[in-house]
């Protein structure tokens, strides 16, 4: 299992839910998953990696080379494409995500067993185990469950 290598996308979002108006940690490339990181920093977020990140909050809809300057966030309610982090497991439509551990800023398939990290939201198309973005609705936390 190899990691898909980074580069900016346009996130194309086919509907915006929540827009967060934040501060970019450190250089953040349109179309990364981020998350606030687990110093406090207030109003600010990094790339999303799991086990340094807190839960992801959405994807930034444009890069901000500069730490400190200000970027957009797609949150909750919004559908947008996001990245597959691995190049060798495609990801089917339905699929719950979350953050990546392997790439920053990408997804793969939500575990709970992934030391309580929070899921991001669903695949709403299959996500291949290439460069190539696929939508996906933010939900943040919230897990649906069949009845």
């Amino acid at each position: 299992m190899g990691a898909i290598a980074q580069a900016a996308f346009d996130p194309k979002p086919r509907r915006l839910g929540a827009v967060l108006n934040m501060i970019a940690g450190q250089a953040i490339l349109a179309g990364d998953v981020v998350g606030i990181h687990g110093t406090g920093v207030e109003m600010t977020v990094w790339k999303h990696v799991t086990g340094t990140t807190v839960a992801p909050i959405g994807v930034a809809l444009h890069s901000q080379a500069t730490a400190g300057g200000k970027i957009a966030i797609a949150s909750i309610g919004s559908i947008v494409k996001v990245k597959n982090a691995l190049d060798s497991a495609a990801l089917e439509a339905g699929t719950q995500i979350m953050g990546s551990g392997t790439t920053s800023g990408h997804v793969i398939a939500y575990s709970s067993a992934a030391g309580g990290e929070e899921p991001l939201g669903y695949m709403l198309e299959a996500l291949p185990a290439t460069a190539v973005p696929a939508y996906a609705y933010i939900t943040g936390s919230v897990k649906l469950t069949k009845k």
